[in-house]
């Protein structure tokens, strides 16, 4: 008989060992990385923990709880924050080279400013995350990652640091003036979210059994 070669079906490959270790870590991971949010959220926003302690439902026609205003401010504040550290970056590198600076001054700032840009990645990925798919922990997260350390750094950026620039001043106010409007948006948006998914619990609880009586989203406030 004669084989057809272009008519054969090739079968995926099994995954290796090494990749279902590597799932299986990264899955422990990202479970693990979600409890520790969830504890330090229920710290803040106490009424998150009704949430985690009970099963997620979703109704139908409900209200979205993602803050657009905090959407706009991350959107912008993602562009800001790569200028931010490109533009700080150079100003640092022209402060050591050619004016005078401290030895530790000098060892510092570079430290100073990494650090502040592995933070700010994760700090507007949980931003993100939490926001649009309305999860509490990544939200609380978020806030947290912004007053701390992220507004210390800005304050000290722009006032306490070593030769301070007018560009200096001007690019740490602009960035301060984001942190602290993601603050407030921020806050109102996680309780709104947990407002919200506290009520579709109760609303499910509800359309189970018709003798329980129903909670609106208003009362839990």
């Amino acid at each position: 008989p004669c084989w057809n070669m272009s008519s054969a079906i090739v079968l995926p490959a099994e995954p290796t060992f090494e990749a279902r270790s590597l799932h299986r870590t990264q899955s422990r991971l990202s479970r693990s990385i979600e409890g520790t949010l969830q504890s330090v959220t229920g710290t803040f926003f106490p009424e998150s923990r009704r949430i985690h302690e009970q099963p997620r439902y979703f109704l139908s026609n409900t209200e979205i709880s993602s803050s657009l205003k905090l959407q706009v401010f991350l959107y912008f504040n993602v562009f800001y924050s790569v200028g931010f550290g490109l533009i700080n970056a150079f100003i640092i590198a022209f402060k050591i080279t050619n004016l005078y600076m401290p030895s530790w001054n000098s060892f510092t700032l570079p430290i100073l400013l990494v650090f502040w840009s592995l933070v700010e990645c994760s700090r507007l990925y949980f931003g993100y995350t939490g926001n649009l798919r309305e999860k509490v922990p990544q939200l609380g997260g978020f806030f947290i990652l912004t007053i701390f350390p992220q507004m210390v750094l800005i304050v000290y950026f722009a006032v306490f640091q070593y030769l301070l620039l007018p560009i200096d001043k001007a690019l740490n106010i602009i960035m301060l003036i984001f942190l602290v409007c993601e603050v407030g948006l921020s806050f109102a948006a996680t309780r709104k979210i947990i407002t919200s998914q506290t009520a579709q619990f109760y609303l499910h609880d509800f359309a189970r059994g018709p003798d329980l009586p129903t909670v609106s989203a208003r009362r839990l406030q």
